[in-house]
Protein backbone atom coordinates (compact mmCIF):
# COMPACT_ATOMS: atom_id res chain seq x y z
CA UNK A 1 0.00 0.00 0.00
CA UNK A 2 2.66 2.58 0.50
CA UNK A 3 4.15 2.03 -3.16
CA UNK A 4 0.37 2.62 -4.02
CA UNK A 5 0.34 5.69 -1.92
CA UNK A 6 3.63 6.61 -3.24
CA UNK A 7 2.90 6.62 -6.80
CA UNK A 8 -0.12 8.48 -6.10
CA UNK A 9 1.82 11.56 -4.57
CA UNK A 10 4.10 11.80 -7.00
CA UNK A 11 1.27 11.63 -9.99
CA UNK A 12 -0.26 14.74 -7.77
CA UNK A 13 3.06 16.87 -7.20
CA UNK A 14 4.01 16.00 -10.66
CA UNK A 15 0.64 17.90 -11.68
CA UNK A 16 1.33 20.86 -9.27
CA UNK A 17 4.25 21.81 -10.27
CA UNK A 18 5.51 20.03 -13.39
CA UNK A 19 3.16 21.02 -15.95
CA UNK A 20 2.99 24.47 -16.45
CA UNK A 21 -0.43 25.56 -16.17
CA UNK A 22 -2.66 26.29 -18.93
CA UNK A 23 -5.90 28.25 -18.26
CA UNK A 24 -8.08 24.96 -18.99
CA UNK A 25 -6.00 23.15 -16.25
CA UNK A 26 -6.30 25.88 -13.40
CA UNK A 27 -9.32 24.00 -12.19
CA UNK A 28 -7.10 20.62 -12.02
CA UNK A 29 -4.48 22.98 -10.21
CA UNK A 30 -7.15 24.07 -7.55
CA UNK A 31 -8.15 20.22 -7.11
CA UNK A 32 -4.98 18.86 -6.56
CA UNK A 33 -3.57 21.45 -4.05
CA UNK A 34 -6.84 21.20 -2.24
CA UNK A 35 -5.70 17.19 -2.19
CA UNK A 36 -2.33 17.85 -0.68
CA UNK A 37 -4.15 20.38 2.03
CA UNK A 38 -6.37 18.09 3.38
CA UNK A 39 -6.28 14.01 3.97
CA UNK A 40 -2.67 13.05 2.76
CA UNK A 41 -0.19 14.50 5.71
CA UNK A 42 1.74 16.98 5.87
CA UNK A 43 3.47 18.26 2.59
CA UNK A 44 6.87 20.08 1.86
CA UNK A 45 8.22 20.46 -1.87
CA UNK A 46 11.93 22.02 -2.30
CA UNK A 47 14.08 22.16 -5.03
CA UNK A 48 17.70 20.81 -5.42
CA UNK A 49 19.01 23.84 -3.66
CA UNK A 50 16.52 23.77 -1.20
CA UNK A 51 14.15 26.73 -2.20
CA UNK A 52 10.61 26.30 -0.78
CA UNK A 53 7.99 25.33 -3.85
CA UNK A 54 5.34 23.89 -2.35
CA UNK A 55 4.12 23.15 1.80
CA UNK A 56 0.45 22.56 2.46
CA UNK A 57 -1.29 23.95 5.58
CA UNK A 58 -0.31 20.66 7.56
CA UNK A 59 3.16 21.16 7.27
CA UNK A 60 2.42 24.82 8.17
CA UNK A 61 1.25 23.67 11.48
CA UNK A 62 4.19 21.84 12.22
CA UNK A 63 6.75 24.04 11.26
CA UNK A 64 5.41 27.84 11.44
CA UNK A 65 8.79 29.56 10.16
CA UNK A 66 8.16 27.48 6.90
CA UNK A 67 5.67 30.49 5.84
CA UNK A 68 7.97 33.01 5.28
CA UNK A 69 10.71 31.09 4.54
CA UNK A 70 12.35 30.99 0.69
CA UNK A 71 14.17 28.30 1.61
CA UNK A 72 14.91 25.43 4.44
CA UNK A 73 18.68 25.62 4.72
CA UNK A 74 18.30 27.50 7.94
CA UNK A 75 16.25 25.40 8.77
CA UNK A 76 18.33 22.33 10.80
CA UNK A 77 15.03 20.54 11.83
CA UNK A 78 13.33 20.52 8.68
CA UNK A 79 16.17 19.13 6.66
CA UNK A 80 16.33 16.82 8.80
CA UNK A 81 12.66 15.38 7.26
CA UNK A 82 14.85 14.23 4.39
CA UNK A 83 16.95 11.86 6.35
CA UNK A 84 14.71 10.31 9.29
CA UNK A 85 12.53 7.86 9.09
CA UNK A 86 10.54 9.45 11.74
CA UNK A 87 9.48 12.93 13.54
CA UNK A 88 7.88 13.43 16.90
CA UNK A 89 5.79 16.52 17.24
CA UNK A 90 6.05 17.52 20.61
CA UNK A 91 3.77 20.38 20.88
CA UNK A 92 0.84 18.18 19.21
CA UNK A 93 2.05 15.09 20.82
CA UNK A 94 2.40 13.08 17.85
CA UNK A 95 4.30 11.00 16.43
CA UNK A 96 4.80 11.39 12.28
CA UNK A 97 6.16 8.56 9.44
CA UNK A 98 8.24 10.16 7.03
CA UNK A 99 8.20 9.69 3.70
CA UNK A 100 10.73 11.46 0.73
CA UNK A 101 10.90 11.19 -2.89
CA UNK A 102 13.10 12.74 -5.50
CA UNK A 103 11.32 14.76 -8.47
CA UNK A 104 12.76 14.08 -11.44
CA UNK A 105 11.89 15.41 -14.46
CA UNK A 106 13.95 16.57 -17.51
CA UNK A 107 12.67 19.70 -19.17
CA UNK A 108 11.03 20.93 -15.32
CA UNK A 109 11.90 20.97 -12.09
CA UNK A 110 14.54 18.80 -10.04
CA UNK A 111 14.21 18.71 -6.31
CA UNK A 112 12.59 16.21 -3.84
CA UNK A 113 9.02 16.26 -1.63
CA UNK A 114 8.66 15.13 1.48
CA UNK A 115 5.45 14.31 3.62
CA UNK A 116 4.66 12.91 7.02
CA UNK A 117 1.68 10.43 7.94
CA UNK A 118 0.42 10.50 11.62
CA UNK A 119 1.16 6.63 13.17
CA UNK A 120 0.02 7.60 16.86
CA UNK A 121 -2.73 5.59 17.17
CA UNK A 122 -0.90 3.17 15.49
CA UNK A 123 2.28 3.59 18.15
CA UNK A 124 -0.38 3.64 20.81
CA UNK A 125 -1.95 0.57 19.93
CA UNK A 126 1.67 -1.06 19.67
CA UNK A 127 2.47 -0.04 23.43
CA UNK A 128 -0.74 -0.96 24.75
CA UNK A 129 -0.27 -4.36 23.10
CA UNK A 130 3.04 -4.85 24.71
CA UNK A 131 1.81 -3.79 27.83
CA UNK A 132 -0.91 -6.56 27.59
CA UNK A 133 1.66 -9.17 26.65
CA UNK A 134 4.03 -8.41 29.30
CA UNK A 135 0.92 -8.83 31.71
CA UNK A 136 -0.10 -12.11 30.29
CA UNK A 137 3.34 -13.47 30.30
CA UNK A 138 3.91 -11.98 33.72
CA UNK A 139 0.32 -14.26 34.72
CA UNK A 140 1.36 -17.27 32.84
CA UNK A 141 4.74 -17.50 34.86
CA UNK A 142 2.23 -16.64 37.90
CA UNK A 143 0.54 -19.57 37.22
CA UNK A 144 3.59 -22.15 36.47
CA UNK A 145 5.21 -21.34 39.67
CA UNK A 146 1.71 -21.65 41.67
CA UNK A 147 1.42 -25.27 39.74
CA UNK A 148 4.75 -26.30 40.44
CA UNK A 149 4.83 -25.04 44.28
CA UNK A 150 1.25 -26.70 44.86
CA UNK A 151 2.27 -29.89 43.30
CA UNK A 152 4.64 -30.49 44.86
CA UNK A 153 2.85 -29.06 48.45
CA UNK A 154 -0.11 -32.27 47.24
CA UNK A 155 1.85 -34.77 46.10
CA UNK A 156 4.04 -35.63 49.88
CA UNK A 157 0.96 -35.47 51.78
CA UNK A 158 -0.75 -37.87 48.98
CA UNK A 159 2.41 -40.18 48.79
CA UNK A 160 2.25 -40.45 53.07
CA UNK A 161 -1.18 -41.40 53.03
CA UNK A 162 -0.82 -43.75 50.29
CA UNK A 163 2.01 -45.12 52.13
CA UNK A 164 0.33 -45.70 55.38
CA UNK A 165 -2.15 -47.01 53.62
CA UNK A 166 -0.16 -50.10 51.97
CA UNK A 167 0.87 -50.48 55.68
CA UNK A 168 -2.39 -51.18 56.51
CA UNK A 169 -2.86 -53.38 54.01
CA UNK A 170 -0.31 -55.40 54.79
CA UNK A 171 -0.69 -55.81 58.39
CA UNK A 172 -4.45 -56.13 58.74
CA UNK A 173 -6.59 -58.92 59.07
CA UNK A 174 -9.89 -57.16 59.91
CA UNK A 175 -12.15 -57.57 56.97
CA UNK A 176 -13.86 -53.32 57.72
CA UNK A 177 -10.28 -51.96 57.71
CA UNK A 178 -9.02 -53.98 54.93
CA UNK A 179 -12.20 -52.58 52.93
CA UNK A 180 -11.40 -48.82 54.17
CA UNK A 181 -7.73 -49.36 52.63
CA UNK A 182 -8.50 -50.86 49.65
CA UNK A 183 -11.04 -47.98 48.75
CA UNK A 184 -8.48 -45.38 49.94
Amino acid sequence: TQLWYLSIISTILWLLIARKPEKKDESVQTVIQGILNRGIGAVLIVADDNRVLYFNSEFEQLFPAIAGALSITQYPEILKLFRDKEYVSEEQSKIYEINSETLEEKNSIQGKFVWLVDVTGHYKTNKKLKELKEMADTANKAKSNFLANMSHEIRTPINTVLGMDEIILRETTETAVRSYAENI
